[in-house]
């Protein structure tokens, strides 16, 4: 539904459910073809937050049978490292 709305009303839609101006989202959009990344980096940002916050999750659900989830767990804390360390790598370039 968000695709028939005009740019500055797509603007307005992310800005309140980010609590944002749509100047800001206007800027991130601009950063971002500037930077050729498809995703605006402040979007970008949040799905790296909220993918950590599940792993978390998960990793606390598992933690209650380490043993039997051993090997799932290994797998999750991998992601988990991977994404902290490309969350600090973007924050330091956007």
């Amino acid at each position: 539904q968000i695709s028939k709305l005009s740019i500055e009303q797509q603007y307005n839609c992310i800005a309140n459910e980010f609590k944002l101006s749509s100047d800001d989202i206007e800027k991130q959009y601009k950063l971002a073809l500037k930077n050729r990344i498809e995703i605006p980096p402040i979007l970008m940002r949040r799905i790296i937050i909220d993918a950590i916050r599940i792993l978390h999750i998960m990793i606390d659900d598992l933690n209650q049978d380490i043993v039997k989830n051993n090997e799932k767990f290994k797998q999750i804390s991998k992601r988990l490292s991977e994404l902290e360390i490309f969350n600090k790598l973007f924050d330091q370039h956007c």
